[in-house]
């Protein structure tokens, strides 16, 4: 079985239904697959018995389908779409976007990048719907050695632009730096910050001691 058949199996067996337009989407956004090949993945799924077709929706339990899961299926589709259409627009033009930071994670990468001698990458995660945005530490902010703990930054709203995009691995990567640069370059040429100019600032991280509120970049 290919790994197209097992992932849309795998997603069946989690919602019980799936329109076969709702599939096409998946399997082309996942694995870039054609139409041809999106028929011929389906075909070969019903000849092996796994799944069956009723008025062009696909399921696995039989054909008491349920309307509200194929609608909340496609509105998920929709947003997902919007998604990533907004990273690759950050992608290309360095716009920023905002995400809420839910964990940290460390990821194995290839030698010859910045990373410590274990070859691994401590990331903030920001989950954007779908799509998991990791932002490595060294590009989260400009000091060298943070003054707060970075698990202090969980749960903490950020701005970041996109500098890498995976859709088969549906993650991107982002620089929180970058976003840090525009918005500081933003209010010093354009806005022109003057002494006694009201400034607003996010909350990153609280500690026992310490707050750390970064206002305009």
């Amino acid at each position: 079985m290919s790994d197209q058949q097992k992932y849309l199996l795998d997603v069946l067996h989690e919602i019980d239904f799936l329109r076969r337009a709702q599939a096409a989407v998946l399997l082309q956004r996942k694995f870039g697959s054609s139409p041809a090949a999106i028929t011929a993945i389906l075909r070969q799924l019903k000849m092996l018995g796994q799944i069956r077709k009723y008025d062009n929706v696909l399921s696995t339990i039989g054909e008491n389908i349920d309307i509200l899961v194929l609608q909340a299926v496609d509105v998920a589709l929709a947003v997902f779409a919007k998604e990533w259409n907004a990273f690759y627009a950050s992608f290309d033009s360095r716009s920023q976007l905002r995400g809420k930071i839910i964990e940290l994670e460390t990821i194995p990468i290839p030698g010859g990048v910045i990373s410590n001698e274990k070859n691994e990458l401590t990331c903030f995660v920001a989950m954007q719907y779908l799509v998991k945005v990791l932002i490595p530490v060294p590009l989260f902010g400009r000091q060298k050695h943070s003054p707060v703990n970075a698990s202090s930054a969980v749960g903490a709203e950020v701005d970041y632009v996109i500098i890498g995009i995976e859709r088969r691995g549906e993650c991107a990567a982002a620089s929180r730096v970058m976003a840090l640069d525009q918005q500081r370059w933003y209010q010093r040429e354009v806005k022109g910050l003057e002494e006694g100019d009201m400034l607003s600032a996010d909350i990153l991280a609280v500690g026992p001691i310490q707050a750390h509120l970064p206002t305009l970049g």
